[in-house]
């Protein structure tokens, strides 16, 4: 990157597909901001505690207003602007076997302390993410075929 340039750049993806690990990296290699969007959905005081939409809204008007930026996470209905105003999106298609396992992995470090998380990881919690991804699968791999196959 240049001395005054802007990149902004949108990484989207089931649980375990490695969005967090990519950002954190791209963050560190450009000097950029990195979020999160489960941090502007959870209010992280209390387990599984949600923001109001309209905190949730402003707080995602901030971050894209801003010259560059990384942001990352699974939403996107309500995130539309940071798909609008990316000048790079990344879609992240792991294999299924592959996000749980790192997802169980992820769960385990955490829970013994060889990992720190953004928020304490629940036994339900985990049980909720390999059931989201079963869902986003079905979901979403018809948007991921070529047209012509849908």
């Amino acid at each position: 990157m240049r001395e005054g340039s802007s990149i902004r750049i949108r990484i989207i993806g089931p649980c375990g597909s490695g969005k967090s690990f990519i950002s954190r990296k791209i963050s560190e290699r450009l000097g950029i901001p990195n979020y999160e969007l489960d941090d502007v959905v959870f209010d992280r005081s209390e387990v599984n505690k949600r923001y109001p939409e309209e905190i949730r809204d402003i707080k995602l008007l901030h971050i894209v207003n801003q010259e560059s930026w990384i942001i990352e996470g699974v939403h996107y209905k309500w995130a539309l602007d940071s798909f609008r105003l990316a000048d790079f999106i990344f879609i992240l298609s792991t294999p299924t076997m592959i996000r749980d396992y790192r997802v169980i992995k992820r769960f385990i470090r955490t829970r013994i302390g060889f990992e720190e998380w953004n928020y304490k990881q629940s036994f339900r919690n985990l049980i909720q993410m390999l059931a989201y991804n079963r869902r986003f699968d079905r979901i979403h791999s018809l948007y991921l075929l070529p047209r012509s196959l849908r």
